[in-house]
């Protein structure tokens, strides 16, 4: 049987059901409203690299930084990659010369030359007391590739304030054209009379002390380098130093070692003559004829048989009879040694290059060497102890007061002089075209890594020429001598390419988002991915300049 319900409950019941409705009603319409929301149309943008046209580039706004900072980062590496080219292509060149493979990349291209380097400093003889002697193995040039003076004031003025060179401090390291009175050094490229040093090649026709690589004659008691006319004479005393070591194209008389073995040997056998009762022994530079002129084209040969001897001249123990070794001169019965063997004859002048290796003892030509007598033919590729007739060069500079093939740096004196070339000091006048070689300081709205940029993009503003010459110093091996010498154009741009790259790259270096924060950058993620595209360009930049500047043979390579 049904309950009869009470009407004022089914009113409640109904209330109840409104209410749920009621609720049910507005949830919905708060979702349809959701869904409705009007931000929907607005999209999202995520930025995922770095697009430098969207870079603020105004001089006034700082992300121009960034930008200038990408854009030198980016320059590094592909100059980096053109400059390992470019080694790589000038020591082929030299390969090509010395027969050498050919290699694909600065590494192996270049790793023959300077093993062949390395071998010309390890065999050296030790040096003497007192001041180091020259190194077997040496280059230098002057410089050659100039930057341009415009572009580091001229990248500020892109990101930073107006700028010149006027805004260079100090003032002493403005330099340039001066039309009046220059107080300081003058410096001028080729001039026909240097009066000062010449960072080049002097071509002096009286005799000059000279300290780079002398190419003519060589006056003085000693030498190390190249002598056409050999060394040594015809004997020398027992116990003494011999009169030459290193690498002998005509006849060696004396003991033949492997090359980059050096070392003085604990007997020399058929050359050294013990000095008779009351007698002296000759000694001093002997009055052999030369033989053929110009530089050998023997290089070091391979080292000999399994004892590490190479190809003798004099072997070192004489034979059971007491003649002279085996390949020796052969005897003119002169007074006998201590040992019963006869004293060799003076060293004949033909070239039979019986000693490939390191020559100790007595050279007949083609003497590339230490030789404590002095050259009585042609000289090069060395080191002259004294007076050096003929051509200096060297990068650094050298005394000169004839004409010099490339730049000549003359002090102007207390009271100034005209200068033809670029002054550095002071002028009378305002300098016409100046450089600055100090910190440009353009306003107070240059920021640092604005700076930092700028003065990488002006590093690497350099225009490349071969130079006239290059000081080089190769004893004991000619063929490298020669090779070098030929293609020491290509050589050198290649080098010093690297050296402006390695400049420019400190100032951009590991550089860092909060770098450009604290300049007052924004943080946003077109900055981030900006400089994260710069990072990655230095990055490979570096591996190639450092791979190129090891393979670089013109480095003095480690002994």
């Amino acid at each position: 049987m049904l309950r009869r319900q009470s009407p004022m409950r089914i009113r409640g019941d109904l209330l109840r059901a409104g209410a749920v409705l009621g609720l049910a009603a507005s949830a919905t319409a708060l979702l349809l409203h959701c869904v409705s929301d009007s931000r929907e149309s607005t999209s999202v943008q995520v930025i995922s690299s770095c697009d430098l046209t969207a870079l603020n580039a105004a001089p006034s706004s700082a992300e121009s930084s960034v930008k200038t900072y990408v854009e030198a980062a980016e320059q590094l590496s592909s100059k980096a990659t053109a400059a390992s080219k470019a080694l790589t292509d000038a020591c082929n060149l030299i390969n090509s010369e010395l027969g050498t493979p050919m290699g694909s990349d600065s590494t192996s291209a270049c790793g023959p030359i300077s093993t062949r380097a390395r071998r010309a400093l390890k065999s050296a003889p030790p040096p003497p007391p007192g001041p180091p002697p020259p190194a077997w193995f040496n280059t230098s040039s002057q410089p050659s590739c100039p930057t341009d003076p415009n572009a580091r004031a001229a990248c500020i003025a892109k990101c930073g304030p107006a700028c010149d060179n006027s805004k260079c401090t100090p003032v002493s390291k403005i330099s340039g054209q001066c039309d009046g009175m220059c107080n300081g050094t003058c410096t001028v490229k080729d001039p026909t009379t240097c009066n000062g040093s010449c960072l080049g090649t002097c071509a002096d026709e009286m005799a000059n002390l000279c300290t780079g690589e002398c190419t003519g004659k060589c006056a003085g008691p000693s030498y190390t380098g190249q002598c056409a006319a050999g060394c040594g004479g015809a004997k020398w005393m027992c116990g003494t130093p011999p009169p030459f070591v290193g690498f002998c194209g005509g006849t060696c008389t004396g003991v033949c070692a492997a090359a980059d073995t050096m070392g003085m040997p604990p007997s020399v056998n058929g050359g050294c003559t013990p000095v008779p009762d009351g007698g002296s022994s000759d000694s001093g530079a002997g009055d052999s004829g030369a033989g053929d002129s110009g530089i050998g084209d023997s290089g070091i040969g391979d080292s000999g048989g399994d004892d590490g001897g190479a190809d003798a001249g004099i072997s070192d123990g004489a034979s059971d009879g007491g003649g002279p070794a085996e390949g020796g001169a052969p005897s003119d019965g002169g007074p006998p040694g201590d040992s019963g063997q006869p004293a060799p004859p003076r060293p004949p002048s033909n070239a039979d290059g019986n000693c490939t290796g390191i020559c100790t003892g007595l050279c007949s030509s083609q003497a590339s060497g230490n030789c404590s007598g002095p050259c009585m033919g042609p000289f090069a590729g060395g080191v002259c102890g004294f007076a050096c007739t003929g051509a200096c060069t060297s990068g650094p500079g050298t005394g000169c007061v004839t004409g010099c093939k490339g730049l000549c740096v003359s002090p102007t004196g207390d009271a100034g002089a005209p200068c033809a070339g670029r002054c550095t000091g002071t002028c009378s006048q305002p300098f016409t075209t100046s450089v600055c070689a100090g910190t440009l300081n353009c306003g107070p709205t240059q920021n640092l890594e604005c700076t930092n940029a700028c003065e990488a993009q002006a590093a690497m503003s350099f225009t490349c020429a071969p130079p006239a010459d290059m000081e080089l110093e190769t004893v004991s091996d000619p063929q490298l001598y020669a090779a070098i010498k030929k293609h020491a154009g290509e050589l050198v741009v290649a080098s010093q390419m690297l050296i402006a790259l390695r400049n420019a790259e400190g100032f951009i270096q590991n550089r860092a988002l909060s770098d450009f924060v604290a300049v007052g950058v924004g943080n946003s993620q077109l900055v981030r991915q900006c400089v994260v595209r710069g990072q990655n360009a230095v990055s490979l930049a570096d591996v190639a300049i450092n791979t190129a500047v090891n393979a670089d043979p013109t480095r003095r390579p480690a002994q």
